[in-house]
């Protein structure tokens, strides 16, 4: 029992994905194209025994296995925002960009290889930001990286990459306002190994 409710857990969030991506700008209904799978996406959504984390974390070892596979890659993070202001009702929501907007930040680490094929999302944070922290932000110029919100993110992919032969670059893409480009380290096993 609990062998087919897995591969029918798995069909419908491929095939729920797959709806997603072809039409991102579309509702669920829009997107699902029918009463049934609709009802199938919000009831895979509302199943108890599904967690967002579960799914990250096969994505994640499934990159981590193409990772293995080449010498050097290319770690990209970027950090975006799920804006759900109009959504009043919904819960643990934290402050956005804007202070009056409501919703949750994501930080996605993207692998490329050093010839720029994808090979997956190799780590991804989603958070809440505490609203009795609006207004922090304008002293983020004097603060240390490991004191931002944007470290833990950073660690993250880190702790995730395989300890093997070959150098990482990573790459941090600032939002809208601030382009700026942030280097982390990277780690190479070996006599001359280490963090680069």
């Amino acid at each position: 029992m609990l062998i087919w409710a897995l591969a029918v857990a798995t069909f419908i969030l491929v095939k729920m994905v797959s709806y997603l991506a072809e039409q991102p700008n579309a509702t669920v209904p829009q997107a699902c194209g029918d009463w049934a799978g609709t009802q199938a996406a919000y009831d895979f959504w509302a199943n108890p025994h599904i967690q967002a984390e579960a799914i990250r974390d096969c994505h994640q070892q499934s990159t981590i296995e193409r990772v293995k596979q080449h010498e050097t890659i290319l770690a990209i993070q970027d950090t975006t925002e799920l804006n759900f202001t109009h959504h009043a009702g919904k819960k643990g929501m934290g402050y956005l960009d804007s202070r009056t907007s409501r919703g949750l930040k994501v930080n996605s680490v993207f692998c490329i290889s050093a010839t720029g094929v994808p090979l997956g999302v190799l780590n991804q944070q989603v958070w809440a930001r505490d609203i009795s922290n609006i207004g922090k932000k304008h002293s983020r110029h004097k603060r240390e990286t490991k004191d931002k919100e944007s470290q833990p993110c950073l660690l993250g992919a880190l702790v995730a990459l395989p300890r093997r032969h070959g150098a990482v670059a990573g790459l941090a893409i600032g939002n809208g306002k601030n382009y700026s480009i942030r280097c982390y380290c990277g780690y190479r096993s070996g006599p001359r190994g280490g963090y680069l």
